[in-house]
């Protein structure tokens, strides 16, 4: 039997983006599954749930979870829109200003990734661009790039939660539910956040069988 060579993700997710693309009638909601796979694939010690219920903020379109742990907290979320859509204009409007005061927020178009921690933007990457007749034109590194990207955002997770106060902030969801929970504390404590999962860049991403139209 022929040995078979592993798939890689970003290329498979790709792949999945551009046949729905050349359809003519994919919208925002179609490639979810293929940012599902992706996602899962990447780490498989999570699990990416589309279309949660509402939590106080909103409803962003992803809730991510670490699989097995009592302390089942989110590992982030993320908010997608369509391909090509100004992320730059989407930054703006007041849902993202909701959702920008969770403590992981990834917003996507499902080519470019920006990552935002407490508010503040920390990675971004970017696949390619839509180009005529619905063909992604894809820029060179993009598929390391944006792998990269995406662990970092996967292994976040319970890594940052070094104080009872971080802790409480996670459950309650607010600052001033956690003083009520806990009392005031002191924020003294400088534990390093440590990685809960690392997963090795795939090398075939270095050279990616990319095609631009």
């Amino acid at each position: 039997m022929a040995k078979r060579t592993p798939t890689d993700p970003v290329a498979e997710y790709l792949s999945k983006i551009q046949r729905k693309l050349s359809s003519g009638i994919a919208r925002e909601q179609t490639h979810r599954a293929a940012l599902e796979d992706l996602l899962e694939s990447l780490d498989p010690s999570i699990e990416a749930f589309n279309d949660p219920k509402h939590i106080e903020v909103g409803a962003p379109d992803f809730t991510i979870r670490r699989k097995g742990k009592v302390t089942d907290f989110p590992v982030g979320h993320i908010e997608t829109k369509d391909v090509g859509e100004d992320l730059g204009k989407t930054e703006k409007s007041e849902q993202l200003k909701r959702y920008l005061g969770l403590p992981s927020l990834l917003l996507t178009d499902y080519l470019e990734f920006r990552w935002f921690t407490d508010g503040k933007l920390r990675l971004s990457a970017r696949l390619g661009t839509l180009g005529s007749h619905n063909k992604l034109h894809l820029e060179p590194d993009a598929g390391i790039n944006v792998q990269a990207l995406l662990q970092e955002f996967l292994r976040h997770s319970m890594a940052e939660i070094v104080t009872p106060r971080d802790l409480a902030v996670r459950m309650a969801g607010t600052e001033s539910a956690t003083d009520s929970f806990l009392g005031p504390t002191s924020r003294e404590f400088n534990s390093p956040a440590v990685s809960l999962y690392s997963p090795p860049l795939s090398s075939a991403v270095a050279s990616l069988p990319y095609f631009i139209y």
